[in-house]
């Protein structure tokens, strides 16, 4: 009996240890089916985002190739008009400076005159040697160094395109925008009391 018992104490250790159960053949291929379906449906959907990307990516290069062509052509357009300017107002400064003028507010004026022709020559120059690119740093620098004045210049900018735009030409009265054509009681009110 003493055997039998040890035999027993024996077997007590393997009955107790877990053991792990065989996967089913039906979970198994239900997890490849869901799986396999999820896989082609994420790379259906990463190939279809990858594509929107690039089309996108190339129509941000059309268009950004688009709008720098036509401000350089728009930056030659201004370095003419402003040469332009220059050269005139270097005319002030120059019929201010005639010999039959001795006025001392007319010599004060010529110098200025002279002195603003130059800045304006400057910037026509460097509108004419300077890409779009390198004005885009160079602006970008100057709003770090002077905030206070980039905002104020911008604002005066926007202030001055705002009254531009409302200078514009208006258009003509129709008949349902001239007040006196229009019928009572429907101005956008509404009225109580008895029709």
């Amino acid at each position: 009996m003493a055997n039998s018992k040890q035999i027993n104490i024996e077997e007590k250790p393997d009955a107790v240890k877990p053991r792990t159960p065989a996967p089913s053949v039906s979970s198994t291929s239900a997890a490849s089916t869901g799986g396999g379906g999820s896989g082609a449906a994420t790379a259906t959907a990463r190939s279809i985002y990858d594509q929107a990307k690039e089309t996108a990516g190339e129509a941000y290069e059309v268009a950004a190739d688009k709008a720098t062509t036509k401000l350089e052509e728009t930056k030659s357009d201004i370095s003419g008009g402003l040469a332009t300017v220059a050269g005139s107002v270097r005319q002030v400064s120059d019929n201010l400076r005639g010999p039959e003028v001795k006025d001392g507010i007319s010599q004060f004026t010529a110098e200025y005159s002279e002195l603003a022709a130059k800045k304006i020559e400057s910037a026509a120059g460097y509108l004419e040697k300077t890409n779009i690119r390198d004005m885009y740093a160079d602006l970008e620098g100057f709003a770090r160094r002077n905030p206070a004045f980039f905002i104020g210049g911008a604002f005066a900018l926007g202030l001055i395109a705002a009254r531009f735009l409302k200078s514009g030409p208006q258009p003509p009265l129709g008949e349902s925008d001239n007040p006196a054509t229009q019928s009572p009681g429907f101005d956008g009110q509404s009225r109580i009391g008895p029709v």
